[in-house]
């Protein structure tokens, strides 16, 4: 990411992301998955703004967890009237970190991972 003309790193970013009202991800063709920037955005404290999909809609709530919006959704409108209530937006915040936090780490994946390796080495 690039912010006043400086490149910055992953951390940087995520530290900005922290600071940031609404972390908007913009990711369409990510139709059955999720990006990591999601939930990154949601540990960091910020409200998550992402195109909603298969996946997300499995295992996060809409207007709970995140700000999840289709491509036919005024997404300008969207975001307009969440910032006009700073506690809504505040909940968002709070229960998405949560939900992150409980369900959405690096070390979740990591036991995911593992455990789909683990399976598929004893089919063979």
């Amino acid at each position: 990411m690039e912010h006043n003309g400086k490149v910055l790193s992953f951390a940087e970013t995520l530290r900005l992301a922290g600071d940031a009202k609404i972390f908007l991800s913009i990711a369409p063709f990510f139709r059955q998955g999720g990006h990591e920037r999601v939930f990154s955005a949601m540990l960091s404290g910020a409200v998550a703004a992402a195109d909603r999909s298969g996946y997300l809609d499995r295992i996060l709530s809409p207007g709970i967890h995140y700000i999840g919006y289709r491509s036919v959704d005024p997404l300008g409108d969207l975001l307009a009237a969440v910032l006009e209530d700073p506690d809504k937006l505040q909940e968002i915040a709070s229960e998405g970190r949560k939900q992150a936090e409980a369900n959405h780490t690096w070390t979740h994946r990591a036991v995911a991972i593992l455990g789909a390796v683990k399976e598929f080495l004893h089919r063979l």
